[in-house]
């Protein structure tokens, strides 16, 4: 299940979102949850200030490739803020 929340306050709109493995999940799903999951915690870790943005992304592609999965290079969804 995915739980997406979106918010506006003062203005500005944000947004956030976790899944959740609800009752018997296949191996597939649980490995595709799991690696995602790390490659944020990974992410976030890496985040500091004067860290470019597409190293980040670097991190997350390295990591994902490793597992045998892949990221969408043109995925195209919305912005936040004001």
């Amino acid at each position: 299940m995915n739980l997406d929340i979106s918010t506006f306050k003062h203005g500005m709109h944000a947004d956030l979102n976790e899944t959740y493995a609800v009752g018997e999940i296949s191996e597939s799903s649980r490995f595709l949850i799991e690696k995602t999951y790390r490659s944020l915690e990974l992410a976030i870790s890496f985040c500091k200030p004067g860290v470019m943005y597409r190293e980040i992304g670097n991190v997350i592609g390295k990591y994902i490739e490793e597992h045998g999965l892949a990221v969408t290079r043109s995925y195209t969804g919305h912005g936040v803020g004001k």
